[in-house]
Order: structure tokens, then C-alpha cells, then sequence
């Protein structure tokens, strides 16, 4: 995801594909974790499940919010040091309109992939949820 675009480049398709990848993950996520919700509540509530399954599961949810947290900011740390050693080696130029305008693109998309590494890990962990608990 280069900040700075080729004019003749597909840099708005390119924004749009990273910024509707990243509104379908979230809709995924937020399904998956819906889902989840439901399950665990109904497992937890139940007198069927073991007392110990139960422990188990609470203290899986508190992990798995820690770890997904850290993962989370260590990703969008990263991207965004990344994001600011572009621009800081490749200002924006100042030049014509279209260059100016490629570039912005550029950082949109940019910003998008920041978002998206952010989203990364409660995403996954959302969906192994998921399959786990229909099991």
C-alpha cells in the first residue's frame, strides 16, 4: 500500500477494494462475535455444562480479549510507523493536482490497511469462536 500512486494507476479502485475489504471483515466479525455471544451465554446458563467447562470458558474469554488487545495495538503500532517512515522519507508533493490527489488516495488506502491490522486479530479469533463452539 504505497502512499504515493502512479497517476495512470488504479489508485481510487484500489481505496475502494481496501476500504470494502475492511467493511466486510468487520461485518464478519461482528456476526461471528454476535454468534459467539449467543453460544457462550446458552453454555453458560445451562445446568447441563459442567462447572469446570464453565471456568473454562470465562477464562478463555478474558485471554482471549487480552491477547486480541495486544495483538491488535503491536499491529496498528507497526502500520503506523510505517505510515509515518513514508511520509517522512516521501512528503507529499506539491506539485500538480493529480499528484497531490494520487497521493491522498494513496494515504486513504493506507489507512485502510492501518484499520484492517487493527481489525486482524478479533476477526480471527471471532471466527475460530465460532467453528469451535458449533462443534
Amino acid at each position: 500500500m504505497a502512499i504515493h500512486q502512479n497517476p495512470r494507476s488504479s489508485a481510487p479502485a484500489d481505496a475502494l477494494s481496501a476500504w470494502m475489504g475492511l467493511a466486510m471483515r468487520s461485518s464478519e466479525m461482528l456476526w461471528a462475535s454476535a454468534e459467539v455471544i449467543a453460544r457462550r451465554s446458552y453454555q453458560l446458563g445451562s445446568a447441563t455444562t459442567p462447572k469446570r467447562r464453565q471456568e473454562r470458558e470465562v477464562q478463555r474469554m478474558i485471554e482471549e480479549k487480552v491477547e486480541a488487545s495486544t495483538d491488535s495495538i503491536m499491529a496498528m503500532s507497526f502500520r503506523s510507523l510505517e505510515l509515518w517512515q513514508r511520509m517522512l522519507f516521501h512528503p507529499l508533493p506539491l506539485g500538480s493536482n493529480r499528484s497531490a490527489i494520487n497521493s491522498m488516495i494513496g494515504l486513504t488506502t493506507a489507512s485502510a490497511g492501518l484499520m484492517a491490522a487493527g481489525l486482524k486479530p478479533f476477526h480471527q479469533r471471532s471466527r475460530s469462536n465460532v467453528k469451535r463452539l458449533r462443534r
